[in-house]
């Protein structure tokens, strides 16, 4: 997840958590494929032991399907606090970490996929793989995977994906345009008319 956040500095990252004005979510479906793994790699950690008491092997198989287990059962568990939250200090990001992004550095909100035409703001995501009820091939990141996004563009014009709003391949939010509409006019609020945001020098 580290790429995300590629080029946020120590100011970003050091701040006080601010009283929330407007809070994005991702879609309710968009946990389901780390629940169904860990459920998965549950049975076979429950099967494993209960080969275990024919077979040696059973044990063996049973341990390292229990790490998968709980591996994707924090997975599931801590991104249920992913969000976006937009504040009058900036936009706070909150994934295995929290960050704000200060109005001051940023440029502009970058919306791409099927809800970025309605705005006039589209850098389309390519849809290349079908609709699925769940990841398509088990991707759950990465572009293909994710058909609406939103970005924050920096004046140094490094780009950070926000956690929300989103749509993915297995996740769709009906709500989507309408959330990166009033995302956007909460940038114009907060950050300032575009060409001034454009000449404003880099703090």
């Amino acid at each position: 997840m580290s790429d995300v956040f590629d080029g946020l500095d120590a100011a970003e990252s050091d701040y006080q958590p601010a009283s929330p004005e407007v809070a994005y979510r991702p879609p309710p479906g968009y946990r389901r494929p780390f629940l169904a793994r860990c459920l998965r790699y549950l049975v076979l950690t429950i099967a494993g032991v209960a080969i275990g008491t024919i077979a040696p092997i059973g044990y063996f198989i049973g341990s390292i399907a229990s790490v998968f287990t709980v591996g994707y059962g924090i997975s599931y568990l801590w991104r249920g606090r992913f969000q976006t939250i937009v504040t009058a200090r900036g936009i706070e990001i909150r994934r295995w970490s929290n960050r704000l992004v200060p109005w001051s550095s940023v440029r502009a909100i970058e919306i791409g996929g099927y809800g970025a035409a309605s705005l006039g703001l589209s850098r389309p995501v390519r849809r290349r793989y079908r609709d699925s009820a769940g990841p398509v091939w088990g991707r759950t990141s990465g572009p293909p995977a994710k058909y609406a996004t939103v970005t924050v563009v920096r004046l140094d014009d490094k780009r950070i994906l926000l956690p929300a709003p989103l749509v993915t391949a297995w996740a769709s939010d009906h709500t989507f345009t309408d959330k990166a509409r009033q995302l956007q006019q909460l940038c114009d609020q907060y950050a300032g008319p575009v060409e001034l945001r454009s000449t404003r020098p880099q703090g």
